[in-house]
């Protein structure tokens, strides 16, 4: 629901399904967020600790104070460095009150929710609170082929809170589990691709310089629709790979001659396709009031969590691309100490932050395996298998001077130092037999599989600005700083070639904005205006290699970038108990210069995020004898984007312009302290696409699909 509330901010799912997400601000995004070894654009926070990684997101945002989304550059005020911009989550703390909620639900898709919140005092300075959630629906869509579901959901939540105030200490230990499972995405080819297929007989008409007729054959899908053939048990001639052509055809869904059957509903046949995500964490939050102009703040804490994906990557009923993804082990610790002081016109905060994260990234695909056995050779899998080790140190500080009663002056800078280190073993296994696809000269044992790279990266980011209070609610601001996104290495290289394993460098962003927010008319509208100027240095692109036989990922810098825009934020108060508001939000981007060592001259691409977005919503409530009657509706657009900007055939990855409406309507009865609302969300049924993914090396693009129309009621009990 974030998607509708702030501009130039879009929440998608990931690419890979089920509990990832994506986030992306004013352009920003890590295009593929189950990669360990690359850094998020956009940070994400939880009561002040880091949260590395968006898994967990889908099923954490309950009972929350607030959600504070911060865009461009941030880095010196708390936390990581960042370049987009960071979502912060606060909680609800303990509180010295008894109390609570009880919140039940149930809609379409057999949707159930179970939601329960108790805050219990044990005396004046000791209070903990308990928060758990369950919620569930039925799948969205099913594989035509198995009858087995897709996009259902099953989601687990729970957190626990101890607040201890003890005068000028104050002590707040948190803790936290989640337990999701998906039963996988709905996956659309959405177009195939030319593909030469060498020696295909009769390929061509005899001739004098040709003369047994066998050549190079184009057909459009390449080597998924030779794959086809062999699992159709098709000759390997022009005749048969035409017919596994008209085949895999069928499978295409979209454009003239699209398959028609339902939209939610997928060709695959993926007996596992699933996406499970379990983690949690803990933290420390003390605060020491050292005098009533000083505070000393440290933030202890600790991550983790475990992933699993299972994907049927060709989206037909013939097995042609099988992905397997987990992530394990994975362990985050960070130890953030914050010092603050206001003096005078002088208020400031100092600081330094350190981190280890450490995970087992495994990514096992098999690929094109029925032409491999026509041949009569058994099928390899490969296995793209990464230990990742990102360490993070940082030194901070800003400040906030009042030249006169209304024009301040800031100030902040960060050092950042990040050790990045892989061991990455990029291999096949072909009936037992472990084939390595390492060079030789890199590996770190040229008898065994596998390589270790490690490089520090140090850089200094930056913050000025100045704001100008016209008049206590008018207030406008000049603002300029610089982020950096850490350098890494290709952990999921798989190859022979030892280019592919060139770690790619940090990404830095200057960013100068202008912007005006207000409160007028007593209150009654509300307007934000903002204009930013972004100057990219290395922006991280992300590029999938795909051969016969291998899949990795690579990262790509895009040596010079610009990306331009503005925001507006408007909301009135028209009447008493009627608001409409609308935000909207423009971005321009365009690459400056951008060779690809594999991709060539890519200086054209689209940016990877929708140039206009806007929303528009209202809401009214009617006093009534019992209490009230609330209604909210709200249109959220987002314009055309493209998901794989890298590819050849962009149409077939991106999305049209589209919008979504939602809606509420509850009543409030005051003497029960109870709520009862109906709910429904992409009321007019849209069907579009989240991401997508491009394969077209061996012939084809595809999209995962957004969610139907759905609906409910919820019955809320306060106590």
């Amino acid at each position: 629901d974030l998607n509708a509330q702030f501009p130039n901010v879009q929440i998608n799912q990931a690419n890979g399904g089920g509990a990832g997400v994506q986030l992306t601000i004013r352009g920003q995004s890590q295009a593929n967020t189950g990669i360990l070894f690359v850094d998020p654009a956009v940070g994400i926070y939880v009561d002040g600790l880091v949260n590395a990684r968006s898994f967990g997101l889908r099923t954490g945002l309950v009972d929350i104070e607030r959600v504070e989304v911060l865009r461009g550059p941030q880095g010196t005020l708390y936390g990581r460095n960042t370049t987009g911009g960071a979502i912060s989550i606060i909680t609800k703390d303990p509180t010295s009150e008894p109390g609570g909620y009880v919140k039940l639900g149930y809609g379409d898709y057999n949707q159930w929710l179970a939601e329960g919140v108790v805050n219990i005092p044990i005396d004046d300075q000791v209070a903990l609170r308990f928060v758990a959630s369950h919620s569930e629906h039925d799948p969205y869509g099913k594989q035509i082929t198995t009858g087995r579901g897709l996009m259902g959901e099953s989601s687990t939540y729970l957190r626990a809170k101890l607040k201890i105030d003890g005068g000028p200490v104050t002590a707040t230990l948190s803790a936290d589990f989640y337990d999701y499972k998906a039963s996988g995405p709905a996956i659309h080819i959405t177009g195939l691709v030319n593909g030469n297929l060498t020696n295909v007989a009769d390929a061509v008409a005899p001739t004098a310089a040709n003369p047994t007729g066998r050549g190079t054959y184009t057909v459009l899908g390449g080597n998924l629709v030779r794959d086809v053939a062999a699992s159709l048990g098709l000759p390997y001639s022009v005749a048969g790979i035409n017919a596994a052509a008209a085949v895999v055809a069928g499978y295409v869904r979209r454009g003239p001659g699209a398959a028609k059957v339902d939209f939610w509903d997928s060709f695959g046949n993926d007996r596992d396709n699933r996406a499970d995500s379990k983690g949690g964490s803990a933290s420390l939050n003390l605060t020491y009031d050292i005098s009533d102009a000083l505070t000393l703040r440290s933030i202890s804490g600790w991550r983790t969590l475990n992933r699993t994906e299972s994907l049927e990557l060709d989206a037909t009923p013939y097995d042609s691309y099988d992905s397997d993804q987990t992530i394990d082990g994975y362990n985050l610790f960070s130890q953030e100490v914050q010092l603050l002081g206001n003096s005078g016109p002088l208020k400031w905060v100092t600081g330094a932050y350190i981190s280890r994260e450490k995970g087992h990234d495994l990514n096992i695909s098999l690929a094109l395996p029925n032409i491999s056995a026509s041949q009569g050779v058994v099928p390899a899998n490969t296995f793209g298998d990464v230990v990742t080790t990102n360490i993070t140190r940082g030194i901070f500080a800003q400040g906030t001077y009042a030249l006169t009663d209304k024009l301040n002056l800031t100030l902040g800078g960060r050092f950042s130092s990040e050790a990045r280190k892989v061991f990455t073993r990029g291999r096949q296994v072909r009936s037992g037999v472990e084939i390595c696809s390492q060079p030789v000269a890199l590996r770190e044992n040229p008898a065994t599989c596998g390589i270790r790279l490690s490089k520090t990266y140090s850089d200094f980011s930056w913050l000025a600005s100045l704001d100008y209070q016209i008049q206590r609610d008018i207030l406008v601001y000049a603002k300029a700083a610089r982020g950096v996104r850490a350098g890494g290495h290709q952990g999921r290289a798989n190859s022979a070639d030892p280019a592919n394993y060139q770690p790619y460098d940090p990404e830095t962003v200057t960013e100068y904005e202008l912007g005006f927010k207000s409160l007028l008319l007593g209150n009654r509208v509300k307007l934000n205006l903002a204009a930013f100027y972004d100057d990219f240095s290395n922006a991280q692109r992300s590029i999938t290699i795909r051969t016969l036989t291998n899949s990795f990922s690579l990262i790509s810098n895009a040596a010079k970038a610009r990306l331009y825009g503005f925001e507006g934020e408007a909301r009135v108060q028209i009447l008493e108990g009627l608001s409409v508001g609308a935000n909207v939000g423009y971005l321009n981007a365009r690459y400056k210069k951008f060779v690809d060592g594999v991709l060539g001259d890519r200086s054209n691409e689209e940016w990877p995020a929708p140039k206009w977005s806007y929303s528009l919503n209202g809401q009214y409530r009617l006093p009534t004898g019992f209490g009230s009657i609330e209604t909210n509706l709200n249109w959220n657009f987002k314009g055309k984007q493209n998901f794989q900007p890298q590819a050849v055939f962009d149409d077939d990855v991106t999305q049209k312009g589209y919008g979504v409406l939602d809606g509420t309507m509850a009543a409030r009865i005051d003497d029960l302290d109870m709520e009862v609302s109906f709910w429904g969300r992409n009321l007019l049924n849209k069907q579009y696409y989240t991401s997508g993914v491009s394969i077209e090396s061996i012939g084809w693009n595809m999209m995962l699909t957004g969610e139907p129309r759905t609906f409910g009621a919820q019955l809320t009990k306060r106590f």
